[in-house]
C-alpha cells in the first residue's frame, strides 16, 4: 500500500495540506500518516518548560483529526511525533516508512508553533528523498486533479519526472500539458527541448497517457510555469528540485525555490537522486 506522510503543525496551512492528502489517498488507495516534530528545549533556559504541555495538546489534536478523517480512509490514518530539527525528522520518517509522497504546507504560521512549516519548507523539499508536494494555504483542496503541468527544459534531469507525472495522470484521469520551455537562444538547447518532447511523446503514446504540448519562450523558467499554470487552469505542477535557469547550480534550484513560493497550485517536486522506482523506458536514462 502506498503511504503519504503529511507535515502537521495545526496551522490552517497544514490542515489544508492534510485535507489535500486525504483526497489524494482515496484515489491512490493510500494510508496517511501525520507527523509533528517537537523542538528540543534548551537545557539552560530560565523559562518554564512547556514541551510536555505541547505534546499533550498535540496528541489531543491528532486524536481529533483521526476521528474526523478515519471514516474517509477506512481507518488508514495515524500520527507520529518526533523530536529534533523539523526538516531532518520529517525526511527521516519518510525514509523509515518508505513514503510514496510527502505533503507539506508552504506558509504554516500559528500560535502553536510560529513559522513551523513556512521557515522549513525549502529545507524540507531539499532533504526529503521521495517526491514531495507543497501546497499553499489558500489553495482549494476540493479541486479535482484534471490538468497536470509538466515543464520540459534542456537540462539533463528534466525527463526524470515523466514517469511519476504519467502515473498521476492515469490514476486521477487527468491530462498532462507538456510545456516545452526555450529558456536560451542557443539552438543546441532548443533542439534538446524538442528531442526530449519527442521522446516523451512516444512514451506517453505507448502507455496511453492523455497529453497535449505547448511551447513558450521565457528565460525565467519559474515565470513560464506559473503563467502557463494560470493560463490553462492547471491543478498540479510536476517539477525537478534541480530546476535552475540561473546557471548557479543550486541543489534546490533557483527556479525550484521560486516556483514553490509563487505557484498558484500545488507543486510536486522530484529529486534527481530520488529512490522513486522508475518503471518506464526512461529508467536509468539520466534525463
Amino acid at each position: 500500500m502506498k503511504k503519504i506522510l503529511v507535515a502537521i503543525d495545526f496551522s490552517d496551512c497544514s490542515i489544508n495540506a492534510l485535507k489535500y492528502s486525504v483526497r489524494m489517498a482515496k484515489t491512490l488507495d493510500a494510508s496517511v500518516t501525520m507527523i509533528y516534530v517537537n523542538k528540543p528545549g534548551s537545557a539552560g533556559s530560565v523559562y518554564p518548560d512547556t514541551q510536555a504541555q505541547h505534546l499533550v495538546e498535540a496528541k489531543s489534536r491528532f486524536e481529533n483529526l483521526m476521528e474526523s478523517y478515519s471514516s474517509e480512509l477506512n481507518g488508514r490514518i495515524d500520527y507520529t511525533i518526533r523530536e529534533g530539527k523539523i526538516y531532518k525528522e520529517i525526511a527521516a520518517q519518510a525514509k523509515y516508512m518508505d513514503s510514496y509522497l510527502v505533503v507539506a504546507g508552504t506558509h504554516g504560521v500559528s500560535g502553536f508553533e510560529e513559522f513551523w512549516i513556512g521557515s522549513n519548507a525549502f529545507r524540507l523539499v531539499s532533504t526529503v528523498q521521495c517526491p514531495i508536494i507543497t501546497i499553499r494555504e489558500m489553495f482549494d483542496v476540493n479541486r479535482d486533479i484534471k490538468k497536470i503541468l509538466l515543464p520540459i527544459d534542456h537540462s539533463i534531469v528534466t525527463r526524470q519526472k515523466v514517469t511519476l507525472a504519467g502515473e498521476m495522470a492515469l490514476l486521477f484521469n487527468a491530462e498532462i500539458v507538456m510545456l516545452g520551455i526555450y529558456s536560451s537562444g542557443f539552438e543546441e538547447f532548443r533542439l534538446k527541448v524538442r528531442q526530449f518532447i519527442g521522446q516523451i511523446t512516444d512514451h506517453y503514446n505507448a502507455f496511453k497517457v492523455p497529453f497535449k504540448t505547448d511551447i513558450v519562450e521565457n528565460k525565467d523558467i519559474c515565470e513560464a510555469c506559473t503563467e502557463h499554470a494560470k493560463l490553462i487552469d492547471a491543478d498540479l505542477i510536476v517539477a525537478m528540485k534541480d530546476m535552475d535557469s540561473s546557471g548557479l547550480g543550486y541543489y534546490l534550484g533557483n527556479d525550484s525555490q521560486k516556483l514553490i513560493n509563487h505557484s498558484p497550485v500545488p507543486v510536486l517536486s522530484i529529486d534527481s537522486k530520488s529512490t522513486f522506482k522508475q518503471t518506464s523506458s526512461f529508467s536509468g536514462s539520466g534525463g
